[in-house]
């Protein structure tokens, strides 16, 4: 068996994908928890090496499982992919008699509100390519009488309007890496998250948040501009802190998408022409399995 540990930019992305989802159910962000991730990662091995999959039953975590075959290898295709399935329970979801069922329980833990903490793991088979998937969350979701008011309905995100405030002459830019392009949407994905908080006026310890957040990630990239866009979402969090208006704070992150998106684009790879395909099998089919 092969233990897949994450990389500090693969914890990231996995982060911003599955609060990505969260945000959706008006869930504020899960931070990564090393000792969650420890746990998820030991159990998901267990799975694989002995065989089984069944949950660990521990009191401490709640745990999704998911269980993939003739999917490939790639850790972060597999890991988005349980996290995309997941979450998608919500179409069997009743918001109006809100509780728990096996069909939605994968959901119900992914965007439960109280939880803060997470950590995933995956261990994989490389002759077979089977693939056992943990997540482990803190405190634990899918608590009995708290689901009315731990697990919230999708609320769209509302397109971002557009104040007149100037724009700064373009920068030039070298046609960028493909890691500097996935961190620059990365960025944008996550300032559009601040302003839908804004605009839908959400605490300000959760928008505080999502800033200082936002600033770490912009910290820890290798864009240009790197310098300048910090500055200016610690300007965005004196802002929020000083309560100035909605249409300042705002405009001054779209500013900050305006100043990125040349960072969006780059002549590497074809994506548009030569989509991934999916892993396929020759000798038994497909398999998936979620617990």
């Amino acid at each position: 068996m092969s233990i897949m540990s994450l990389t500090t930019d693969e914890i990231t992305e996995i982060t911003l994908y599955i609060n990505t989802y969260r945000a959706k159910n008006q869930a504020p962000p899960l931070v990564w928890n090393q000792t969650l991730a420890d746990f998820s990662q030991q159990w998901s091995n267990h799975l694989l090496t002995d065989n089984l999959f069944e949950h660990s039953h521990t009191p401490l975590y709640g745990e999704n499982l998911a269980y993939f075959q003739g999917y490939g290898t790639d850790k972060m295709t597999l890991l988005k992919k349980s996290v995309d399935n997941w979450y998608n329970e919500i179409s069997l979801y009743d918001f109006k008699n809100p509780g728990y069922s096996d069909a939605t329980g994968h959901f119900t833990c992914l965007v439960w509100l109280t939880s803060t903490d997470y950590g995933i793991a995956l261990d994989i088979d490389p002759t077979t390519t089977k693939t056992i998937i943990t997540m482990n969350t803190f405190p634990p979701g899918n608590v009995i009488g708290q689901f009315e008011a731990n697990v919230l309905p999708f609320v769209p995100a509302p397109v971002p309007v557009l104040v007149p405030i100037p724009i700064p002459s373009p920068i030039p830019v070298p046609s960028p890496s493909t890691k500097i392009i996935i961190q620059a949407q990365n960025i944008i994905g996550m300032i559009y998250n601040i302003i839908h908080a804004i605009q839908s006026k959400k605490p300000n310890f959760y928008i505080l948040y999502q800033i200082r957040t936002a600033i770490n990630y912009v910290i820890a990239t290798n864009i240009p501009i790197s310098t300048k866009i910090v500055y200016m979402l610690q300007s965005v969090l004196n802002m929020v802190q000083t309560k100035s208006s909605m249409s300042l704070i705002t405009g001054t992150l779209l500013n900050i998408i305006t100043m990125l998106q040349p960072y969006t684009i780059g002549t590497v790879g074809s994506s548009r022409s030569s989509p991934k395909k999916r892993g396929q099998l020759t000798s038994f089919s497909d398999i998936i399995k979620f617990l």
